[in-house]
């Protein structure tokens, strides 16, 4: 499973990102893998957002209609997650502090 943020969304059904024949390329890539690309409704809301600006509303129901299809998952964020969500920014955090802000 691959996680999938805006970027990729918009590279992919706008054909003029710079990035759009790299996306199709690695989702190919991933597609012979067997691998499934898995995002959130966060992410879905702003793809659908930038997709309106950048290519219009058929751009934006493609997208959602490959949503429809289960051509990839959406993770639910529910409040259980809230405690391991804090426990891994903690860790990142530190690992900042250890990286970058000690004096060697």
């Amino acid at each position: 499973m691959v996680i999938a943020d805006t970027g990729l969304w918009i590279a992919l059904a706008y054909s003029q990102d710079q990035y759009h024949e790299l996306a199709k390329e690695c989702l190919a890539e991933l597609s012979t893998r067997n691998e499934r690309l898995i995002t959130t409704c966060t992410v879905m809301t702003e793809t659908c957002h930038l997709l309106l600006a950048r290519a219009g509303s058929d751009a934006q129901l493609r997208f959602i209609e490959k949503y429809h299809r289960r051509l990839f998952d959406v993770f639910e964020l529910h409040a259980g997650h809230a405690a391991e969500i804090a426990r891994l920014m903690e860790k990142g955090l530190d690992n900042f502090r250890e990286d970058f802000l000690s004096v060697k």
